[in-house]
């Protein structure tokens, strides 16, 4: 066996390794590139500005992000290496979490003898999932957050083992502290009651129970589940739900009750219960007044989506659905990766009905593996409202499981070696070759991630439709000189639906129209962009007038001149009707 220091030493150089040419990336068109300079204009922002901003509309609250940032300005300038190099060496510290998360749990006669952890760290660092979250500079909220919820869980864990008060201080500071990297981190309150609540119990007996169904209670529970599943598809209607899992918490409950257990289902579960809905409380509660505190108020967005949430509950809840099957069958096959997901297949609602069966048998478990698992759920389930479309510029994301991917990481390879005791040596070819399949993956969407050119052109391969990424794509093209190529994304574009009006299409044809030379169709464009945003829009009034300028320099004849003279008096009048441009003034 290598010692420990040699094990920690293999997961930091397996995952460095396959991370490292993200070091040399370029900055992300989404985001990165405005935040970097936005930021760097604004080198005067003060610690105070950075915790309490104290606006009106506030959006997220992450404070520790601009900290971040403002660190990176002090020493580095902002340099793009180091600041992607920032993201990769929190992963890696984040991987050696993972690694003492799962020898801690490993019962003691194991933790000296097993490659389990060096597993569960790899699996976690090379896995496909996490790419996007250390690649973008600006998704390394999950990277923060999660680096602060994995201190959080070690600490719980200690706290449960020894009841020290300092551990308990230290899991709620940590998990306070992820908060202000992400809200994400409000997900691993009712997460760690689960794990505070677990035995040191590596198998599950209630597991091994359904297992040893009778006849006719298999077929009761294929029935049960069945006749949600087809009503669901036959009927669109997920409140089913509301009357089967009671029927199958009374299969499981009549199947776990034995006189020789400590405890009963019914208290378990009433435990378990009552756990989630108060830490949930808890997590609600700690939201509001974080944002009433720091924001004057919050974007129209947050309460628009709630409202929603409200208004068909039965819609709501396949949404949910959808995005749990969705997010845990990433988790187990991430292809296709992709940066934008606008929306999924409606029939993850039926994974996601599944899963929520499987979960009320993990929450009748008291094992560390159910445990895990549930953690990992409940970190994931802030991001669920966001697949209303109306809060983050993309309703599902990969790196919205990147915190749960650790503990899923966990929870699967313990769970393995309790199983496999007897095949020990062939568990341990599984997970190496797994790894090595992981590493592949995330190598090749490494490369993806290492020009705004390759991520956005692989964007708009996998998300057609969304407006967004195309309108960038073809600019990315215009700036490479490709405007054969631009000029087709244009058309494409053209044809997708757009509302609002998003000026930034009109303006990249203007863009590639002037670099062709073609002053007068740019001009003409520029002015429609000014009647559709009713003179609103300051980049297509100042295009205006430089091209007017330009028009006025070069122009021989003295009644075009006049005219030229009369329509950019006209433009620099911020308050003329659209209507007026082309008219001569009233004055001369």
């Amino acid at each position: 066996m290598l010692r420990r220091p040699y094990q920690i030493a293999l997961v930091i150089i397996a995952v460095f390794s396959v991370y490292y040419m993200s070091i040399f990336a370029e900055l992300c068109a989404v985001d990165d590139s405005s935040v970097m300079l936005e930021f760097f204009n604004a080198k005067d922002t003060s610690f105070m500005q950075i915790f309490m901003p104290r606006v009106v509309e506030g959006g997220y609250y992450r404070p520790l992000i601009p900290l971040s940032y403002l660190i990176n300005l002090r020493i580095w300038d902002l340099n793009n290496s180091m600041l992607h190099m920032e993201n990769v060496l929190l992963h890696v510290a984040n991987a050696i979490l993972v690694f003492f998360l799962t020898l801690y749990l490993l019962p003691k006669v194991n933790r000296d003898k097993s490659y389990i952890p060096i597993f569960a760290a790899i699996i976690f660092g090379l896995h496909p999932i996490t790419t996007e979250s250390v690649n973008w500079i600006s998704g390394r909220t999950d990277i923060i957050a999660g680096f602060f919820v994995l201190i959080s869980s070690l600490f719980v864990v200690r706290f449960k083992r020894t009841g020290s008060k300092g551990a308990l201080f230290g899991a709620v500071l940590s998990v306070l502290m992820g908060l202000l990297g992400k809200e994400a981190a409000l997900g691993f309150i009712p997460g760690a009651f689960f794990l505070f609540a677990a035995s040191d119990k590596t198998d599950s007996p209630i597991l091994d129970k359904i297992l040893r169904f009778t006849f006719k209670q298999t077929l009761f529970l294929i029935l049960l589940i069945g006749s949600t599943i087809m009503i669901e598809l036959l009927f669109f209607n997920f409140l089913i739900l509301f009357v089967t899992i009671p029927l199958f918490a009374s299969l499981l409950y009549y199947r776990h009750k034995d006189k020789n257990e400590h405890g009963t289902f019914i208290s378990d579960i009433t435990s378990h219960m009552a756990g989630i809905i108060i830490t949930l409380f808890v997590a609600i509660g700690l939201f509001i007044a974080t944002r009433q505190m720091v924001f004057v108020s919050s974007i129209a967005r947050i309460p628009q989506t709630i409202k929603l949430m409200g208004q068909d509950i039965n819609y709501t809840l396949s949404i949910f659905l959808e995005s749990t099957g969705f997010y845990l069958k990433k988790f187990f096959i991430p292809i296709p990766l992709n940066f934008a997901i606008r929306e999924v297949d409606p029939l993850y609602a039926i994974l996601g009905t599944i899963i929520v069966f499987i979960g009320i048998m993990f929450v009748t478990s008291r094992s560390v593996p159910t445990a895990l698992a549930l953690t990992g759920f409940f970190m994931f389930t802030p991001a669920l409202p966001l697949a209303f479309g109306k809060i983050a510029w993309t309703a599902y994301a990969e790196r919205y499981i990147y915190i749960s991917a650790a503990f899923w990481s966990v929870a699967m390879v313990i769970w393995l070696n309790s199983r496999i005791k007897t095949f020990e040596k062939h568990l341990n070819l599984f997970f190496i070759t797994l790894i090595i399949v992981l590493a592949g993956v995330t190598i090749g969407r490494n490369l993806t991630w290492q020009t705004n050119m390759g991520l956005i052109r692989d964007t708009v391969s996998k998300s057609p439709y969304f407006l967004g990424t195309r309108i960038m794509y073809m600019g990315l093209l215009i700036d490479s000189g490709k405007y054969k190529e631009a000029r087709e994304q244009f058309v494409v574009a053209s044809s997708l639906p757009m509302f609002p009006y998003d000026e930034r299409l009109d303006s990249n044809m203007a863009v590639l129209l002037l670099k062709e030379e073609k002053n007068d169709e740019a001009l003409r464009i520029y002015e429609k962009i000014l009647e559709k945003t009713k003179g609103g829009s300051s980049n297509a009034r100042g295009q205006i007038i430089n091209i007017l300028k330009n028009k006025i320099q070069k122009e021989k004849d003295p009644e075009l001149l006049k005219n030229l003279v009369l329509k950019l008096g006209n433009i620099n009048k911020a308050n003329t009707p659209i209507k007026n441009l082309n008219k001569p003034s009233s004055k001369s």
